[in-house]
């Protein structure tokens, strides 16, 4: 399948307007089954609902306890923004260091401060809404 070519301005020229709206944050899955839905849900990067509700439920006291959907997908979109920070700080460690890959020493440097500014985030919200 050959790729399609784009037109391109001149450099310098205006640019057109956008004729599309911008893409939706969520990639859209209806008609997928649970499979191909699940399979996207990887591909986004984020953590799919039931690993997430398996990690919550480690720490319910209560077996009868439940999550509905939308605490499900806010959980997972907050672990999928705290992985990628202890990424990007991992990263920017392992380059202070003058190191090509990241290992899991890297992330454990930056991880307890990770946390302190999570934490210090969350207390400062809280007193914000008050």
């Amino acid at each position: 399948m050959a790729a399609a070519r784009r037109h391109l301005p001149p450099p310098g020229a205006a640019l057109p307007p956008r004729s599309r709206a911008p893409p939706s944050p969520r990639p859209h899955f209806r008609g997928a089954g649970p499979a191909a839905r699940a399979a996207m849900e990887e591909r986004d990067g984020g953590f799919r609902k039931d690993t997430v509700e398996r990690l919550l439920r480690l720490h319910f006291r209560d077996d009868k306890t439940r999550v509905n959907g939308d605490a499900l997908r806010l959980t997972a979109e907050l672990l999928k923004v705290f992985v990628r920070e202890a990424a990007a700080r991992a990263a920017r460690q392992a380059q202070a260091e003058d190191v090509e890959n990241v290992n899991i020493e890297h992330v454990e440097k930056v991880l307890p401060q990770l946390v302190r500014n999570w934490s210090l985030n969350a207390l400062q919200q809280g007193r914000d809404a008050d």
